[in-house]
């Protein structure tokens, strides 16, 4: 019955992709109306937190304005770079669906004890139905972004792996003469780990993505697990005082959790606390001064963590051309019951990310060395986290997307009983193309892989260290409606 329904739903749908095609085709001159190039990816890899907005069908393109709006977030603040704004900043309301057809060939994320890297044969057939809800609301000194995204996988053959998909993103800024407050949070309940997730992040919706936190202030998600549902939260704030048009100081929070309901992985909890000294040595050129505090604490055990950090970094802004972050310094860690080994550990920690936009092509890469809570897997993890994207406008109506990361887990000796330490190689790459027909919908493919290698021993508890190759494939559509304008 199942099969019938999507028979008869997809020969409705390339129907009506073709006569809206052929619509399109006659109505539409590129001389008149010219294609609008890509739009920069607003953070480097997001995937953990990682990217769903590659190949993404577009809000209306808007008149830029004379001056673009550069970035101004702080160096040391919560936030990454961004390329500035380079429209004119509106009030609206933009809601949009999909339906994705794939098929996966490891759609529990399982693997032999042997620790093969043989891919499975069989694929699943699965559905990916999803809404979404974008909102920007913007006065004189305040500006309000919210994003909601809902729905669910549904299986042809395997009832037993049907799973819900929420997110839900918001930041709130006010701004006065001299101070700013920014306050975010950022919740998904997802079936896997956000790390190479194969859902919306590759599908491209349209809308905003207003939570572009730093690595640090996120749970890291970065190592693969048996297929169970998991809550990840994040709520930020950040006040920023300006001494000067050179100098501020920043002071910023986060409390993070990590909770696995109905499996018996390692839930995890962690209160962020930084503050930092900026400093403008040019327009473009920005230092910064900065010392964290992380609070590690792991479901109902006694182990704990605390982590200091001493970083410099440095900052480099063209407004709609490139934003680059440069952070490192010592990481200090003093543990509470530790295992084995010291009660401290000394360490160099690393943030790093990079965006630059060619006229037809735009570039995001990001590096991440820190202590984190260790994904669900380990007691805390000495975490290497690598991704990088790639967009282009390959044509007047093609536009595609690459995608690429890779995370190093390593286990800490301090929080870890056994001969070996737990090493967790995580990668993932996808492509995606897309294409628009006429204003309002958008037809993409895409492709992707995942793999895991590790040194541990068969799978336990839903922790399996090798996971073959896995790959995911398919093709759908998203449409939106005409953005509501917003007084």
């Amino acid at each position: 019955m199942i099969m019938k329904v999507r028979e008869q739903f997809w020969t409705v749908v390339f129907a009506l992709l073709l006569c809206v095609s052929r619509s399109w085709a006659q109505q539409t001159d590129p001389r008149v109306n010219p294609p609008v190039p890509p739009q920069a990816p607003l953070s480097p890899g997001q995937s953990s937190s990682k990217a769903p907005n590659e190949g993404a069908a577009r809000v209306e393109p808007e008149p830029p304005l004379a001056m673009p709006t550069p970035d101004a977030r702080p160096l040391s603040g919560v936030e990454q770079f961004t390329l500035g704004q380079m429209g004119k900043r509106r009030s609206y309301l933009l809601p949009s669906f999909e339906f994705f057809e794939s098929g996966d060939s490891n759609s529990s994320i399982t693997s032999t004890n042997s620790g093969t890297t043989s891919s499975q044969s069989n694929f699943d057939a699965v559905s990916t139905l999803l809404g979404r809800m974008s909102l920007q609301r913007v006065w004189s000194r305040y500006q309000l972004t919210a994003d909601f995204t809902g729905g669910g996988y549904l299986y042809d053959t395997r009832s037993d792996l049907n799973s819900l998909i929420d997110q839900f993103s918001l930041t709130q800024r006010i701004n006065w003469r001299r101070w700013s407050l920014l306050l975010g949070d950022r919740v998904s309940y997802l079936p896997e780990a956000s790390f190479g997730f194969s859902g919306p992040y590759y599908s491209g919706l349209p809308g905003t993505n207003p939570v572009n936190f730093n690595p640090l202030f996120e749970p890291n998600q970065s190592i693969l697990t048996a297929r169970s549902s998991r809550l990840s939260n994040s709520v930020v704030g950040e006040i920023d005082y300006n001494f000067s048009p050179r100098s501020s100081l920043t002071a910023s929070g986060a409390y993070e959790i990590l909770r696995f309901p109905g499996a018996s992985f390692i839930e995890s909890s962690n209160a962020v606390f930084s503050t930092g000294y900026n400093y403008s040595l040019t327009q473009r050129d920005t230092l910064a001064l900065t010392y964290g505090l992380s609070l590690f604490r792991f479901g109902r055990t006694s182990q704990r963590i605390q982590n200091h950090i001493v970083h410099a970094a440095y900052g480099r802004r063209i407004t709609g051309r490139l934003a680059l972050q440069l952070s490192a310094g010592p990481e200090i860690a003093t543990f509470t019951d530790q295992v084995t080994g010291p009660g401290t550990r000394v360490s160099w920690g690393m943030e790093s990310s990079l965006l630059y936009r060619y006229p037809r092509t735009t570039l995001g890469i990001s590096y991440t060395n820190y202590l984190s809570g260790g994904a669900g897997v380990l007691t805390g993890a000495q975490s290497q986290v690598l991704q990088m994207t790639v967009d282009r406008q390959l044509s007047r109506v093609w536009t595609g997307s690459l995608i690429f990361g890779f995370a190093h887990n390593r286990a800490l000796s301090q929080t870890t009983a056994g001969p070996a330490i737990p090493v967790f190689n995580s990668g993932y790459a996808g492509v995606n193309l897309n294409r628009p027909f006429g204003r309002y919908l958008n037809l993409y493919l895409n492709y992707a892989l995942q793999r895991q290698s590790s040194n541990t021993g068969p799978c336990t508890v839903g922790i399996c260290g090798n996971v073959p190759l896995r790959h995911h494939f398919g093709l759908g559509f998203n449409w939106h409606l005409r953005p509501i304008m917003i007084d």
